[in-house]
């Protein structure tokens, strides 16, 4: 059994030795050939099944269509299809071994708190949120970060009543990200930030209604967020109430966007070529644009 799991699964020698003790049982390799049949067939790829295997090689002895089929039409009658699916299943791969009532009815607890399938199933980021838009086949919350349909659900429960306690509530363009984010987020790092940006003039209110506003700029350390801060405010020529304003923009990258553009600007209001001012937010949050309007238009 060691070499059919060196030679089908990718495992190591060391691992397939190991992992082969748990499946002494297995008389022919027309079982486990099964089993990874079906996970291919549900878009898993070789690296994906060699995790799938080195968590757990005991689901090689599973039945197929007794256990497997039944949770995997389950996922898809929710939603989970194509990458999805795969990707619930590796973040969570304790789905496979969950009781299927389990994992339908977490589901369920996220849908009625969400208060729609069409709030659970779409999440359309806006350009100001500082990340990428989507299609209107965005991935659910829960697709993005899979981990949250395993919480209790009195976990899942405090997680909803901490965002609106925060002023971001249900059906709020900004609320799913704030469920990811305080879910990511412990109270003591959300207010070892709150004071770090309070040492930088921010008021409570402030960050407060940064937060609502684009959640997502919690996510970095609190060294890279001092780091940001400083940057802006030193370099940029921010005020600190203005980032409080465009809290995006502590969601960018300082290496690759805030200084290399800030460094670009700098020279073109050097040279007189921009006409003077421009707004921080606006260069380095946009995209396309930035290289249209500032470097296109100045070769």
């Amino acid at each position: 059994m060691a070499d059919y799991l060196v030679v089908s699964c990718g495992l190591s020698l060391e691992k397939a030795a190991e992992a082969s003790k748990s499946l002494r049982r297995i008389k022919s390799r027309q079982q486990p050939d099964s089993v990874l049949d079906f996970f291919k067939k549900h878009g898993f790829d070789d690296s994906h099944v060699k995790k799938l295997v080195s968590w757990n090689p005991k689901w090689l002895a599973f039945n197929v269509e007794k256990t497997l089929a039944p949770k995997f039409r389950t996922l898809h009658d929710l939603g989970f299809t194509g990458p999805d699916l795969t990707r619930i299943v590796l973040s969570n791969p304790v789905v496979i071994n969950q009781n299927l009532h389990h994992v339908v009815s977490k589901i369920k607890i996220w849908r009625d708190l969400l208060g729609s399938d069409e709030r659970l199933r779409y999440l359309r980021l806006e350009d100001h949120a500082g990340l990428e838009e989507e299609s209107e086949a965005s991935p659910l919350v829960l697709k993005k970060n899979p981990r949250l349909i395993l919480q209790k659900p009195d976990a899942l429960r405090a997680l909803i009543d901490r965002a609106k306690e925060l002023g971001v509530l249900p059906g709020s363009s900004m609320f799913h990200w704030a469920l990811w984010v305080l879910f990511i987020v412990s109270k003591e790092k959300f207010n070892a930030k709150l004071e770090a940006l309070r040492g930088f003039g921010w008021s409570e209110a402030e960050f407060l209604a940064a937060f609502r506003k684009s959640p997502p700029f919690l996510t970095g350390s609190v060294s890279s967020m001092r780091e940001k801060m400083d940057f802006l405010v030193r370099e940029a020529g921010c005020a600190p109430s203005y980032v409080a304003r465009q809290p995006v923009l502590l969601t960018l990258g300082s290496a690759k966007r805030l200084i290399p553009r800030n460094r670009y600007l700098e020279a073109l209001k050097s040279k007189e070529l921009h006409g003077g001012e421009y707004d921080v937010y606006t260069a380095m949050a946009c995209s396309e644009k930035f290289l249209q309007y500032y470097v296109l238009r100045h070769k």
